[in-house]
């Protein structure tokens, strides 16, 4: 999960997330995509690095969290509880 807030200044980031996700999976620079999105929403004003970073240090772990959960893994439980 991305992010709500920029750590450092604190501005508002994660409505920018999904576009910036999807380009970047289509294969475009994400400086480049970057520089777009700040445009639309920041006339006149370039990304500012604190933010930028966490656009570029964010990793989604989500499917590997998923992927390694076991499907009956309550079932175990309560049959070792019961045990």
């Amino acid at each position: 999960m991305f992010p709500i807030r920029c750590f450092t200044c604190g501005r508002v980031l994660a409505q920018y997330w999904n576009e910036y996700s999807e380009r970047k999976d289509l294969g475009e620079d994400p400086a480049e995509i970057l520089n777009d999105i700040w445009a639309k929403f920041y006339p006149g004003q370039r990304p500012r690095d604190c933010c930028t970073r966490m656009f570029y240090s964010f990793v989604d772990l989500t499917e590997d969290y998923n992927y390694y959960k076991h499907p009956h893994e309550e079932t175990y439980r309560k049959k070792k509880i019961q045990a």
